[in-house]
């Protein structure tokens, strides 16, 4: 099953690393796609990807539908086929009391007030029209690094990814709802939407998790030598398939030092 994600710590060196500096290739196959840049202090590394939580005021509907979920996730609910569909939010079930995909994902969007609390929820076609009809989402990917996105396998499943974090059904030890890794997901099969910027609601001074990812191939070794838990950095990033938002380089602007060697500096 898929790895968890965990939370923080906080701690003033100034060093930089960069993708090519840190031999993981570059962030994006397109050499014209444009970059921006973030500051945060970063609260999870793992293998392929870190996690930085944003400064800003407590709030905001993305920071309401990432700590939901990570409630949801610690009870550790079975998946129940049909589960949770009766009232949003509500786990339920003849024989355990769980969620399926849909349930999850309308729970998780009802947390941040885009989902009419009470209500049923319908199948995964159903959760994406009624979204669709309710101005809530778009096709095609998210952009901006405030972002919700769905991914619909008609008839058969959809899950959701939340500031660059995938979150949904077949995680943990009961195939509950959770967080899991990117390749879980064949996204050839998968029809992508994206929460439009004005039902999200969110502003640049709003704080949130965001996750970044080195792209395939990343040596987990390097990055847990250079990038630290409890570094405030300053990231410079590009967007890419599938929602994906790309490191470029990671700027350590105080907070913990970075471990390891020292990288080049842009």
């Amino acid at each position: 099953m898929p790895a968890r994600r965990c939370h923080f710590t906080i701690a003033a060196a100034v060093v930089s690393v960069s993708v090519a500096a840190l031999g993981l290739g570059t962030a994006s196959g397109s050499a014209s796609a444009a970059t921006s840049t973030i500051t945060g202090t970063i609260v999870a590394v793992h293998p392929a990807d870190f996690i930085i939580w944003t400064p800003g005021p407590t709030g905001g509907r993305l920071n309401e539908m990432v700590s939901y979920a990570d409630k949801l996730e610690a009870k550790n609910y079975p998946y129940v086929y049909g589960g949770g569909h009766a009232k949003v939010g509500v786990a339920s079930g003849a024989h355990a009391k769980g969620f399926d995909c849909s349930a999850v994902v309308a729970a998780v969007l009802e947390a941040g007030g885009l989902w009419p609390k009470g209500s049923s929820v319908p199948g995964d076609t159903g959760v994406v029209q009624q979204l669709l009809a309710k101005k809530v989402i778009a096709s095609g990917p998210a952009s901006g690094p405030y972002q919700v996105a769905l991914f619909d396998k008609p008839g058969q499943d959809i899950q959701m990814k939340i500031g660059g974090r995938f979150y949904g059904t077949g995680v943990g030890s009961r195939g509950g709802p959770g967080w899991f890794d990117e390749g879980v997901l064949t996204f050839p099969r998968y029809k992508e939407y994206h929460v439009l910027p004005s039902a999200l609601g969110e502003r640049s001074s709003d704080g949130n998790y965001m996750t970044f990812s080195f792209g395939p191939g990343a040596p987990q070794q390097t990055i847990a030598a250079e990038v630290t838990v409890g570094a405030k950095v300053q990231v410079n990033y590009q967007e890419a398939e599938s929602s994906t938002i790309l490191a470029e380089s990671v700027k350590n602007i105080g907070g913990k030092p970075f471990r390891g060697t020292t990288s080049s500096t842009s």
